[in-house]
Protein backbone atom coordinates (compact mmCIF):
# COMPACT_ATOMS: atom_id res chain seq x y z
CA UNK A 1 0.00 0.00 0.00
CA UNK A 2 2.80 2.44 0.80
CA UNK A 3 4.56 1.72 -2.45
CA UNK A 4 1.42 2.17 -4.52
CA UNK A 5 1.61 5.88 -3.64
CA UNK A 6 5.02 6.21 -5.29
CA UNK A 7 5.88 9.43 -7.11
CA UNK A 8 7.13 8.62 -10.60
CA UNK A 9 9.11 10.89 -12.91
CA UNK A 10 10.29 9.78 -16.33
CA UNK A 11 11.10 10.82 -19.86
CA UNK A 12 8.09 12.03 -21.83
CA UNK A 13 6.63 9.94 -24.63
CA UNK A 14 5.67 13.19 -26.38
CA UNK A 15 9.27 14.30 -26.89
CA UNK A 16 11.63 12.23 -29.04
CA UNK A 17 14.69 14.41 -28.43
CA UNK A 18 16.80 14.83 -25.30
CA UNK A 19 14.90 16.21 -22.30
CA UNK A 20 17.71 17.50 -20.10
CA UNK A 21 17.50 17.36 -16.31
CA UNK A 22 14.72 15.47 -14.52
CA UNK A 23 15.18 15.68 -10.75
CA UNK A 24 13.24 14.57 -7.70
CA UNK A 25 12.01 17.29 -5.34
CA UNK A 26 14.59 16.31 -2.72
CA UNK A 27 17.31 15.63 -5.34
CA UNK A 28 17.76 12.04 -4.15
CA UNK A 29 17.14 10.79 -7.71
CA UNK A 30 18.28 12.52 -10.89
CA UNK A 31 17.98 11.67 -14.57
CA UNK A 32 20.18 13.48 -17.10
CA UNK A 33 18.70 12.87 -20.56
CA UNK A 34 21.39 13.94 -23.03
CA UNK A 35 23.31 12.76 -26.10
CA UNK A 36 26.78 13.21 -27.57
CA UNK A 37 25.45 12.37 -31.03
CA UNK A 38 25.45 15.37 -33.43
CA UNK A 39 22.15 16.84 -34.60
CA UNK A 40 23.13 16.26 -38.25
CA UNK A 41 23.02 12.49 -37.64
CA UNK A 42 19.34 12.68 -36.71
CA UNK A 43 18.53 15.02 -39.57
CA UNK A 44 20.20 12.68 -42.04
CA UNK A 45 18.33 9.61 -40.80
CA UNK A 46 14.95 10.88 -39.64
CA UNK A 47 14.06 14.29 -41.10
CA UNK A 48 11.98 12.81 -43.93
CA UNK A 49 10.16 10.44 -41.56
CA UNK A 50 9.37 13.18 -39.06
CA UNK A 51 8.01 15.43 -41.82
CA UNK A 52 9.25 18.78 -40.64
CA UNK A 53 9.19 18.10 -36.90
CA UNK A 54 12.39 18.48 -34.91
CA UNK A 55 14.49 15.62 -36.25
CA UNK A 56 16.08 14.74 -32.91
CA UNK A 57 15.73 11.37 -31.25
CA UNK A 58 17.24 10.11 -28.00
CA UNK A 59 16.99 6.32 -27.88
CA UNK A 60 17.71 6.23 -24.13
CA UNK A 61 14.57 6.35 -21.98
CA UNK A 62 14.20 6.06 -18.25
CA UNK A 63 12.67 7.21 -15.01
CA UNK A 64 12.56 6.78 -11.25
CA UNK A 65 10.03 6.48 -8.46
CA UNK A 66 9.95 7.44 -4.81
CA UNK A 67 7.87 5.32 -2.48
CA UNK A 68 6.24 6.63 0.68
CA UNK A 69 8.25 4.05 2.66
CA UNK A 70 11.34 6.18 1.95
CA UNK A 71 13.00 4.17 -0.82
CA UNK A 72 13.84 4.95 -4.44
CA UNK A 73 13.61 2.77 -7.55
CA UNK A 74 14.46 3.32 -11.22
CA UNK A 75 14.82 1.84 -14.69
CA UNK A 76 16.62 2.67 -17.93
CA UNK A 77 16.12 1.34 -21.47
CA UNK A 78 18.18 1.98 -24.60
CA UNK A 79 16.41 1.58 -27.91
CA UNK A 80 18.49 -0.39 -30.41
CA UNK A 81 19.34 1.94 -33.28
CA UNK A 82 18.89 -0.77 -35.93
CA UNK A 83 15.15 -0.63 -35.20
CA UNK A 84 15.05 3.08 -36.06
CA UNK A 85 12.56 5.41 -34.40
CA UNK A 86 10.61 2.37 -33.20
CA UNK A 87 13.50 1.70 -30.82
CA UNK A 88 12.91 4.98 -28.98
CA UNK A 89 9.15 4.41 -28.78
CA UNK A 90 9.70 0.85 -27.53
CA UNK A 91 12.21 1.99 -24.89
CA UNK A 92 9.69 4.58 -23.67
CA UNK A 93 6.90 2.01 -23.46
CA UNK A 94 9.21 -0.40 -21.60
CA UNK A 95 10.15 2.38 -19.15
CA UNK A 96 6.56 3.30 -18.33
CA UNK A 97 5.51 -0.34 -17.96
CA UNK A 98 8.48 -1.26 -15.74
CA UNK A 99 7.99 1.66 -13.36
CA UNK A 100 4.32 0.76 -12.98
CA UNK A 101 5.14 -2.92 -12.57
CA UNK A 102 7.69 -2.21 -9.86
CA UNK A 103 4.95 -0.43 -7.92
CA UNK A 104 2.62 -3.41 -8.24
CA UNK A 105 5.18 -6.09 -7.35
CA UNK A 106 6.94 -4.27 -4.56
CA UNK A 107 5.34 -6.51 -1.92
CA UNK A 108 7.48 -9.38 -3.22
CA UNK A 109 10.64 -7.35 -2.58
CA UNK A 110 9.47 -6.41 0.90
CA UNK A 111 9.01 -10.09 1.78
CA UNK A 112 12.75 -10.56 1.31
CA UNK A 113 12.50 -12.60 -1.87
CA UNK A 114 14.75 -10.21 -3.79
CA UNK A 115 14.86 -10.30 -7.55
CA UNK A 116 15.62 -13.69 -8.96
CA UNK A 117 15.93 -14.37 -12.66
CA UNK A 118 12.36 -15.68 -12.84
CA UNK A 119 10.83 -12.46 -11.48
CA UNK A 120 13.13 -10.37 -13.65
CA UNK A 121 12.00 -12.28 -16.73
CA UNK A 122 8.36 -11.70 -15.77
CA UNK A 123 8.96 -7.95 -15.67
CA UNK A 124 11.00 -7.82 -18.88
CA UNK A 125 8.64 -10.19 -20.71
CA UNK A 126 5.65 -8.10 -19.67
CA UNK A 127 7.25 -5.08 -21.35
CA UNK A 128 6.71 -6.58 -24.78
CA UNK A 129 3.49 -8.50 -24.17
CA UNK A 130 0.64 -6.85 -26.06
CA UNK A 131 -1.93 -7.69 -23.40
CA UNK A 132 0.07 -6.47 -20.41
CA UNK A 133 1.84 -3.39 -21.76
CA UNK A 134 -0.94 -0.91 -22.44
CA UNK A 135 1.67 1.81 -22.93
CA UNK A 136 2.98 0.34 -26.18
CA UNK A 137 1.93 2.26 -29.29
CA UNK A 138 1.87 1.30 -32.94
CA UNK A 139 5.01 3.45 -33.35
CA UNK A 140 6.84 1.00 -31.05
CA UNK A 141 6.13 -2.02 -33.25
CA UNK A 142 9.37 -3.64 -34.35
CA UNK A 143 11.35 -1.77 -31.71
CA UNK A 144 13.75 -3.33 -29.21
CA UNK A 145 15.91 -2.15 -26.32
CA UNK A 146 18.42 -3.18 -23.72
CA UNK A 147 17.34 -2.46 -20.16
CA UNK A 148 18.06 -2.35 -16.43
CA UNK A 149 15.92 -1.78 -13.34
CA UNK A 150 16.73 -1.45 -9.66
CA UNK A 151 14.66 -1.20 -6.49
CA UNK A 152 15.61 -0.86 -2.82
CA UNK A 153 14.40 -3.40 -0.29
CA UNK A 154 14.39 -2.69 3.44
CA UNK A 155 15.16 -5.68 5.66
CA UNK A 156 15.16 -4.38 9.22
CA UNK A 157 17.88 -1.74 9.24
CA UNK A 158 19.58 -3.15 6.17
CA UNK A 159 19.15 -1.83 2.64
CA UNK A 160 19.41 -4.21 -0.30
CA UNK A 161 19.57 -3.16 -3.95
CA UNK A 162 17.66 -5.66 -6.09
CA UNK A 163 17.43 -5.53 -9.85
CA UNK A 164 18.15 -7.05 -13.22
CA UNK A 165 19.45 -6.18 -16.65
CA UNK A 166 19.35 -7.47 -20.19
CA UNK A 167 21.95 -6.49 -22.75
CA UNK A 168 24.58 -3.82 -22.14
CA UNK A 169 22.56 -1.57 -19.82
CA UNK A 170 24.30 -1.32 -16.45
CA UNK A 171 23.82 -0.79 -12.73
CA UNK A 172 26.86 0.49 -10.82
CA UNK A 173 27.21 1.39 -7.13
CA UNK A 174 29.74 4.08 -6.20
CA UNK A 175 30.63 4.13 -2.51
CA UNK A 176 31.77 7.24 -0.56
CA UNK A 177 35.22 5.73 -0.03
CA UNK A 178 35.78 5.95 -3.77
CA UNK A 179 35.13 2.36 -4.79
CA UNK A 180 32.66 1.27 -7.49
CA UNK A 181 30.94 -2.08 -7.99
CA UNK A 182 29.46 -3.13 -11.34
CA UNK A 183 26.41 -5.29 -10.60
CA UNK A 184 25.47 -6.12 -14.18
CA UNK A 185 27.83 -8.04 -16.46
CA UNK A 186 28.13 -6.99 -20.10
CA UNK A 187 28.49 -10.03 -22.34
CA UNK A 188 28.62 -9.34 -26.07
CA UNK A 189 30.65 -10.32 -29.12
CA UNK A 190 31.65 -6.78 -30.19
CA UNK A 191 30.69 -3.11 -29.75
CA UNK A 192 27.77 -3.46 -32.18
CA UNK A 193 26.26 -6.39 -30.29
CA UNK A 194 23.87 -5.16 -27.56
CA UNK A 195 24.27 -8.46 -25.69
CA UNK A 196 20.52 -9.06 -25.45
CA UNK A 197 17.29 -7.12 -25.92
CA UNK A 198 13.64 -6.84 -25.02
CA UNK A 199 11.87 -6.83 -28.39
CA UNK A 200 8.28 -5.83 -29.14
CA UNK A 201 7.97 -8.44 -31.86
CA UNK A 202 9.46 -11.58 -30.29
CA UNK A 203 10.07 -11.02 -26.56
CA UNK A 204 13.41 -11.57 -24.81
CA UNK A 205 16.54 -12.31 -26.78
CA UNK A 206 19.59 -12.98 -24.63
CA UNK A 207 20.36 -13.70 -20.98
CA UNK A 208 18.75 -11.85 -18.08
CA UNK A 209 21.10 -11.07 -15.21
CA UNK A 210 19.70 -10.43 -11.74
CA UNK A 211 21.52 -8.95 -8.76
CA UNK A 212 20.94 -8.42 -5.04
CA UNK A 213 23.54 -6.40 -3.15
CA UNK A 214 23.65 -4.55 0.19
CA UNK A 215 23.94 -0.77 -0.09
CA UNK A 216 24.35 2.14 2.29
CA UNK A 217 22.27 5.35 2.45
CA UNK A 218 25.19 7.42 1.12
CA UNK A 219 26.03 5.15 -1.83
CA UNK A 220 25.41 6.51 -5.34
CA UNK A 221 23.42 4.08 -7.48
CA UNK A 222 24.00 4.62 -11.21
CA UNK A 223 21.81 3.24 -14.00
CA UNK A 224 23.21 3.85 -17.47
CA UNK A 225 23.51 2.56 -21.02
CA UNK A 226 26.47 1.86 -23.28
CA UNK A 227 26.62 5.58 -24.06
CA UNK A 228 28.58 5.86 -20.79
CA UNK A 229 30.24 2.48 -20.32
CA UNK A 230 31.56 2.25 -23.90
CA UNK A 231 33.36 5.54 -23.31
CA UNK A 232 35.23 4.39 -20.21
CA UNK A 233 38.19 2.03 -20.25
CA UNK A 234 36.25 -1.03 -19.08
CA UNK A 235 39.13 -2.73 -17.26
CA UNK A 236 39.51 0.41 -15.11
CA UNK A 237 35.85 1.41 -14.95
CA UNK A 238 35.47 0.74 -11.21
CA UNK A 239 38.33 3.19 -10.52
CA UNK A 240 37.57 5.78 -13.20
CA UNK A 241 33.89 6.40 -12.40
CA UNK A 242 34.53 7.37 -8.74
CA UNK A 243 37.21 9.77 -10.01
CA UNK A 244 34.84 11.41 -12.54
CA UNK A 245 32.01 11.98 -10.06
CA UNK A 246 34.43 13.79 -7.71
CA UNK A 247 35.79 16.08 -10.45
CA UNK A 248 34.21 19.53 -10.29
CA UNK A 249 35.77 20.43 -13.65
CA UNK A 250 33.01 18.35 -15.21
CA UNK A 251 30.26 20.52 -13.71
CA UNK A 252 30.23 22.50 -16.98
CA UNK A 253 30.09 21.19 -20.51
CA UNK A 254 33.58 20.84 -22.04
CA UNK A 255 33.08 23.87 -24.30
CA UNK A 256 33.03 26.13 -21.26
CA UNK A 257 35.01 24.03 -18.80
CA UNK A 258 38.47 24.73 -17.41
CA UNK A 259 41.56 25.00 -19.64
CA UNK A 260 42.90 21.60 -18.57
CA UNK A 261 40.04 19.96 -20.44
CA UNK A 262 40.38 22.20 -23.49
CA UNK A 263 44.08 21.48 -23.78
CA UNK A 264 43.82 17.74 -23.23
CA UNK A 265 40.76 16.62 -25.16
CA UNK A 266 41.59 12.94 -25.71
CA UNK A 267 41.82 11.33 -29.14
CA UNK A 268 41.36 7.95 -27.47
CA UNK A 269 39.77 6.64 -24.30
CA UNK A 270 41.73 8.06 -21.35
CA UNK A 271 43.20 5.55 -18.97
CA UNK A 272 43.21 5.98 -15.20
CA UNK A 273 46.74 7.35 -15.19
CA UNK A 274 45.85 9.99 -17.82
CA UNK A 275 42.84 11.12 -15.79
CA UNK A 276 44.86 11.32 -12.58
CA UNK A 277 47.37 13.57 -14.33
CA UNK A 278 44.57 15.93 -15.34
CA UNK A 279 42.61 15.55 -12.09
CA UNK A 280 45.02 15.35 -9.15
CA UNK A 281 43.61 14.54 -5.73
CA UNK A 282 43.91 18.17 -4.64
CA UNK A 283 41.20 19.32 -7.09
CA UNK A 284 38.74 16.53 -6.33
CA UNK A 285 35.67 16.92 -4.13
CA UNK A 286 35.47 14.54 -1.15
CA UNK A 287 33.47 11.52 -2.30
CA UNK A 288 31.06 11.67 0.65
CA UNK A 289 29.94 15.18 -0.39
CA UNK A 290 29.08 14.37 -4.02
CA UNK A 291 25.34 14.77 -4.65
CA UNK A 292 23.28 12.74 -7.11
CA UNK A 293 22.87 15.83 -9.30
CA UNK A 294 26.60 16.56 -9.40
CA UNK A 295 27.44 12.92 -10.11
CA UNK A 296 24.96 12.69 -12.99
CA UNK A 297 26.10 15.99 -14.52
CA UNK A 298 29.77 15.05 -14.27
CA UNK A 299 29.27 11.66 -15.88
CA UNK A 300 27.37 13.25 -18.77
CA UNK A 301 29.97 15.97 -19.29
CA UNK A 302 32.80 13.44 -19.14
CA UNK A 303 31.18 11.62 -22.07
CA UNK A 304 30.83 14.88 -24.00
CA UNK A 305 34.48 15.68 -23.31
CA UNK A 306 35.85 12.31 -24.33
CA UNK A 307 33.76 12.26 -27.52
CA UNK A 308 34.43 15.85 -28.66
CA UNK A 309 36.72 14.87 -31.53
CA UNK A 310 34.39 12.09 -32.72
CA UNK A 311 31.40 14.41 -32.38
CA UNK A 312 33.02 16.98 -34.68
CA UNK A 313 33.94 14.35 -37.27
CA UNK A 314 30.45 12.82 -37.15
CA UNK A 315 28.75 16.22 -37.39
CA UNK A 316 30.81 17.11 -40.47
CA UNK A 317 30.23 13.69 -42.02
CA UNK A 318 26.43 13.71 -41.75
CA UNK A 319 26.14 17.38 -42.73
CA UNK A 320 28.12 16.50 -45.84
CA UNK A 321 25.87 13.49 -46.50
CA UNK A 322 22.85 15.80 -46.37
CA UNK A 323 24.52 18.12 -48.89
CA UNK A 324 25.25 15.10 -51.09
CA UNK A 325 21.55 14.26 -51.16
CA UNK A 326 20.79 17.83 -52.19
CA UNK A 327 23.49 18.17 -54.89
CA UNK A 328 22.06 19.16 -58.26
CA UNK A 329 24.98 18.71 -60.66
CA UNK A 330 27.46 15.93 -61.35
CA UNK A 331 30.39 18.23 -60.54
CA UNK A 332 28.87 19.25 -57.23
CA UNK A 333 28.11 15.64 -56.35
CA UNK A 334 31.66 14.49 -57.18
CA UNK A 335 33.23 17.23 -55.03
CA UNK A 336 30.99 16.41 -52.07
CA UNK A 337 31.55 12.67 -52.49
CA UNK A 338 35.31 13.21 -52.29
CA UNK A 339 34.84 14.92 -48.92
CA UNK A 340 32.55 12.10 -47.76
CA UNK A 341 35.31 9.59 -48.61
CA UNK A 342 37.87 11.55 -46.57
CA UNK A 343 35.53 11.79 -43.63
CA UNK A 344 34.80 8.06 -43.77
CA UNK A 345 38.51 7.42 -43.33
CA UNK A 346 38.56 9.71 -40.29
CA UNK A 347 35.53 7.90 -38.86
CA UNK A 348 37.16 4.51 -39.40
CA UNK A 349 40.09 5.68 -37.29
CA UNK A 350 37.74 6.25 -34.36
CA UNK A 351 35.83 2.97 -34.70
CA UNK A 352 37.71 1.15 -31.95
CA UNK A 353 37.85 3.97 -29.39
CA UNK A 354 35.29 6.47 -28.09
CA UNK A 355 31.87 6.71 -29.72
CA UNK A 356 29.15 9.32 -29.91
CA UNK A 357 25.88 8.01 -28.54
CA UNK A 358 22.88 8.86 -26.41
CA UNK A 359 24.25 9.07 -22.88
CA UNK A 360 21.36 9.27 -20.42
CA UNK A 361 22.22 8.42 -16.82
CA UNK A 362 20.24 8.03 -13.61
CA UNK A 363 21.93 8.58 -10.25
CA UNK A 364 19.96 7.96 -7.07
CA UNK A 365 20.38 7.35 -3.37
CA UNK A 366 18.79 4.35 -1.72
CA UNK A 367 16.52 6.60 0.37
CA UNK A 368 14.64 9.85 -0.14
CA UNK A 369 13.46 12.54 2.30
CA UNK A 370 9.94 13.18 1.09
CA UNK A 371 6.75 12.13 2.93
CA UNK A 372 7.53 9.10 5.02
CA UNK A 373 11.24 9.17 4.20
CA UNK A 374 13.96 9.17 6.85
Amino acid sequence: PQFSMARIQQTSAEILGSQGLIMAEDASAVLIHESSTPASYYRYLYEAKLKGRDAMCNMDRGGFGQASNGTNFACMFDGVSSSGLAGAHAAQAFTTYTLQKLKETYAKFRQGEGVNESLARIIFSGCCAERSNKFATTEAEGGSATGVFAVIERIGKRLVLNGACIGDASCIVIQPRGVARVLSPVVRSDARDPGGVVAMSFGLDGPVWSFSEPVAPDDLIVLCTDGLTDNVSYVELTQILPLIVRAGVFDDEPLTACPCLHERTPRHLPCLQHLREILPEAVLQPAARVSCAHAAMRLKNYVKWVTRYSHDVEADYYSTQIKLKQARTVEERDAIQAKVDRLEQARAGQAQVEKTDDCAVIVMSALHKLDGGP
